[in-house]
């Protein structure tokens, strides 16, 4: 009997030592789609789920024409936090993103031609789920907050708030809230970069 109970708990230490340990790294390499550098990533037993932040700037982005023949081109900079969660099988099946552009002066719409600019802030979480897991042709991008909020000397130029989804073919499939730049409804700031 001693010893059964002997071999018993050999097994159990075996076992124990080979066993990966509660939240460990898994390898990012099998994950589809393999997440950023940027990313710190944990086992949770049911998959995996992984964390990071990271600083994005751009330049030049296009956000619409206007009738006075110029474009409203954008440049920012953007701290973001993000979050990816994974199946059992590695598969991407949720992801978060929580955008924060910042009261910077780097954060302007502009005139394409005169370089003429106006300041924006901006605060946005995006909520990607994906119908076939792994697949970002699947997505339905649920996005919420304050897109753009643009005053000038008028008052209010541009305004993007509230809820926009879109499907896997970019079709919207629920809208809450102004969307001005979205619906380019620009006139007011077209006249204040004009």
């Amino acid at each position: 009997m001693t010893r059964r109970i002997l071999g018993a708990a050999a097994v159990a230490a075996a076992l124990a030592a080979t066993a990966a340990p509660a939240n460990a790294a898994p390898d990012t390499s099998t994950l589809n789609p393999a997440p950023s550098d940027w990313y710190t990533c944990e086992d949770t037993g049911s998959g995996a789920s992984c964390h990071g932040k990271q600083t994005f700037t751009y330049a030049g982005g296009f956000d619409g024409s206007c009738a006075q023949g110029f474009d409203i081109l954008e440049n920012g900079i953007k701290h973001e936090t993000a979050r990816r969660d994974y199946d059992r099988d590695g598969n991407l099946v949720r992801r978060y993103l929580h955008d924060n552009w910042p009261n910077d002066p780097a954060n302007i719409l502009y005139n394409s031609i005169t370089g003429k600019s106006v300041h924006y802030v901006s605060h946005v979480t995006e909520i990607d789920t994906f119908l076939i897991p792994g697949d970002f042709g699947s997505k339905v991008a649920e996005t919420y907050g304050n897109g753009y909020t643009v005053t000038g000397p008028g008052g209010l130029l541009i305004k993007d708030a509230g809820v926009l989804t879109f499907g896997p073919d970019d079709e919207v499939l629920e809208r809450h809230g102004p969307k001005m730049l979205f619906d380019g409804d620009n006139e007011a700031l077209c006249a204040a970069l004009a």
